[in-house]
């Protein structure tokens, strides 16, 4: 006994230091990565909301100077001589007017200016200058800029690095950005030049890793650096040490968005880098190693300190254990020899092997003298499952020896709520007896079966039968089980395998759902009560609880085809319609000779026809509407006719314009269709009877739908789209008016022409004549 108890305490021992350590290692090394991870991960988002940012501003400049590029007095001047200045003098004064405009309206441009190559004057916001006197004395550049070949080279939104310029009797280091002059032009007639003041990127820049030691750097394609924060940390300004990193990495630095691992200067670096999305601007950080691995020397002193502190403790529990493991061993084998002898085995009196065989031995005379009670409590265990099933329609449940009672015979029923269906067969006496004979042997089973595979997951069903006619079957659901289609779709197959198998029908009854087992026999009643409701709607019919309203104390007038008609109008959404039938209704019951009790059964009447439509069109009630669920209660709470009238009125609009969002999505779905194909076929011959065979759809109804979604009939839409497509290839060179009249569908030029300028307001010819010029 002392060796087992040696072995229990070395194994615990070793168990608890070897997952502890094992735990400890992958803890930290887990912790490690993710943390280092998170890092670079923080830092390359803050590198992209930084770019963001930037870019940002970036388009700003770029709209200014779109909207002088496309200005009617900018191009017009750019067409000037240097003679033609004094002439055109208000000209000059107008652009620096707007000039000066933009630069109070965009705070982003500390200065902006064009240069017209023809007259060689230079326009900002104050006034106009010659290029010599402008860039010499005006605005000064202190760096050499070779300005020659900045005007008569094609630019789109270019910069041209970091300029330190004299303006305003002020020297501010700026970036400066460029544009040519008119847009997408070969040979730029003038230039429009913007300068952005340094502080602009400092202060972006500048709040990023504010407390880190970590070094930003903006570089355009030739690899100039246009700003960088190194002022701040060990590294200088000089734009040889950037350089020297992107020459060694290259190869991965010129990707678009990217990490690198480097040694730089002794130091282990990562580098992280992204571009612009609207420039040629790269983006990129030095991420000390040290700064990084300083982040996790916290966890690694904490894993150290609790795995020894485990260790320890572990000792400790290890002893716990093994004393607590050992003792119950010892007892057991006591209490066991009692059984075999009847007399106490002393501690100590067997070696370890042979207690365990001894306790092996005694489990297996237990369990041997125990397996008749197993199969004789196997073979009870149907009755009692059909026991607990008629006691919980009846009502017969104690709250305890319910849960119990279910547990030991295998019943799963995890779900909340109950609700009850009776099968009540249709002609019952009339069954041929061998059909009774195996449908009375085996429907619950069948029942169980057909529900096992329609209700998955969300749902438990079991059956029981009461009296000779009748399976109930109890759904045992969730609270937001409400699979209406899952539900009509057992009650079919249902009906269709027994009708096919025994060729017998059911009436069904169907009580509500209700919360708790203990209110299980409320809906096993409500569903007893609507096959009352047999005689009215006939066999082989599904009754539901929520269309039996109470027995009407005086007669109202409602014929059947009046309910008719009112169902297929909301199946069809039509509001309008069944307005004029309610209206009609209303004058011919509620006059003033009804009573009360005939007031309340009349609309009950009409909320049985509004709930029994939402379940034909396979709906909830909750599906349609969202804050009542008992239509019932909320139309008996209105005090007054109107009142009931306005409520009627509101529940039926409800079910119209759900069934219209439906109609509304499937329209959607089949314009979507018509527009992909026009798109694929417009060359062709289009009509809408090819199109609607297409989508299966009939022409008229094609026509209606497409005019309710695009607002434009279908001919107008194809023309349209065809005249698109037209001046796409009118902009091409070598393809004749007829040519194009061809691909765009059109059987002649002459038809072309005609539409062409019943939608553009000119002949191609002249809209071709007019983007050439």
């Amino acid at each position: 006994m002392n060796s087992i108890f040696i072995k229990l305490l070395f194994c615990f021992t070793a168990f608890i230091v070897l997952s502890i350590s094992i735990v400890g290692a992958l803890s930290y090394a887990n912790s490690s990565k993710r943390l280092l991870q998170e890092v670079k991960k923080s830092n390359i988002l803050i590198l992209k909301q930084t770019r963001d940012s930037i870019d940002k501003e970036l388009t700003r400049i770029n709209d200014i100077c779109l909207k002088l590029a496309l200005d009617n007095r900018v191009g017009k001047a750019s067409y000037l001589s240097y003679e033609e200045t004094a002439s055109n003098e208000d000209i000059y004064n107008d652009i620096s007017g707007f000039l000066n405009s933009l630069r109070e309206t965009n705070d982003i441009a500390s200065n902006i200016w064009i240069r017209f190559n023809k007259s060689k004057n230079i326009v900002n916001f104050e006034n106009v200058y010659r290029e010599d006197v402008f860039l010499k004395e005006v605005c000064v550049y202190k760096s050499k800029v070779d300005w020659e070949k900045v005007f008569h080279e094609n630019y789109v939104l270019s910069s041209i690095g970091r300029q330190e310029i004299y303006f305003n009797y002020a020297s501010n280091p700026v970036v400066t950005f460029v544009r040519s002059i008119p847009v997408g032009s070969i040979n730029p007639t003038a230039t429009v030049a913007a300068n952005i003041d340094e502080k602009m990127l400092s202060n972006v820049i500048g709040a990023m890793n504010q407390n880190a030691p970590i070094l930003t750097y903006i570089i355009d394609s030739k690899d100039n650096v246009i700003f960088c924060n190194d002022q701040q940390y060990q590294y200088s300004g000089d734009d040889r040490f950037i350089k020297g990193i992107l020459d060694k990495y290259a190869p991965v630095a010129s990707d678009k968005e990217g990490e690198i691992n480097g040694n730089i200067d002794g130091k282990r670096l990562t580098i992280e880098f992204t571009s612009s999305n609207v420039n040629d601007w790269r983006y990129i950080t030095l991420i000390p190693n040290s700064f990084i691995a300083s982040k996790v020397y916290d966890i690694r002193n904490i894993t150290i300190l609790t795995v020894v502190l485990s260790f320890f403790v572990g000792l400790i529990l290890s002893y716990i254990l093994a004393t607590r493991v050992y003792d119950p061993i010892n007892r057991i084998i006591g209490y066991l020899g009692i059984i075999n002898n009847n007399r106490k085995v002393e501690s100590g009196s067997r070696k370890g092997d042979n207690e365990f065989l001894f306790i092996n031995n005694i489990i297996d005379y237990v369990y041997s003298e125990n397996e008749t009670l197993r199969e004789s409590f196997s073979k009870s265990v149907p009755m009692l499952k059909e026991k607990l099933l008629n006691d919980l329609l009846d009502g017969k449940v104690a709250d305890i020896n319910f849960k119990e009672a279910i547990e030991n015979i295998g019943l799963q029923l995890p779900f909340n709520m109950f609700q009850v269906i009776v099968f009540e067969i249709d002609d019952y006496s009339s069954m041929a007896k061998n059909s009774k004979r195996r449908f009375d042997m085996g429907v619950t089973e069948l029942i169980e079966s057909i529900a096992s595979k329609v209700f998955i997951k969300d749902a438990r069903v079991y059956a029981v039968k009461k009296g000779t006619d009748k399976v109930t079957a109890i759904i045992n659901e969730g609270d937001s089980c409400e699979d209406i289609g899952a539900f009509n779709d057992f009650l079919d197959k249902a009906n269709k395998y027994f009708s096919q198998n025994f060729g017998i029908t059911f009436t069904i009854g169907i009580g509500k759902a209700y919360n708790g087992y203990e209110n299980c026999s409320g809906s096993f009643i409500e569903a007893l009560f609507a096959l009352k409701y047999k005689v009215v709607k006939g066999q082989n019919t599904i009754i539901h609880i929520d269309e039996v309203s109470s027995i009407p104390q005086n007669i109202f007038e409602y014929p059947i085809e009046s309910e008719k008609h009112i169902v297929n109008k909301l199946k069809s959404g039509d509001m309008q319609s069944i307005r004029l039938m309610l209206d009609d209704l209303f004058s011919r019951n509620l006059s003033g000779n009804a009573s009360p009790a005939m007031i309340n059964n009349f609309f009950n009447a009409l909320v049985g026809t509004l709930v029994r439509t939402v379940y034909e069109i396979q709906a909830a009630i909750e599906d349609v509407f969202e804050s009542q669920s008992d239509l019932y209660n909320e139309i008996s709470m209105k005090n007054t006719i109107m009142e009931k009238k306005d409520c009627i009125l509101f529940f039926f609009g409800e079910v119209t314009d759900f069934v219209n969002s439906k109609k509304s999505s499937h329209n959607l779905k089949v314009y979507e269709k018509v527009i992909k194909f026009i798109e694929n076929n417009y060359e062709r011959e289009l009509s809408l009877d090819n199109v609607s065979d297409s989508v299966g759809l009939s022409p008229s109804y094609l026509s209606l739908v497409f005019k309710e979604v695009s607002g434009m009939n279908f001919v107008e839409y194809v023309n349209r789209y065809r005249i698109s497509q037209a001046k796409i290839l009118l902009r091409e060179i070598g393809l004749t008016v007829s040519e194009i009249s061809e691909r765009a569908g059109y059987s002649n030029a002459n038809t072309f022409i005609k539409v062409f300028k019943k939608y553009e307001g000119i002949t191609p010819g002249q809209f071709r004549e007019t983007y050439k010029s």
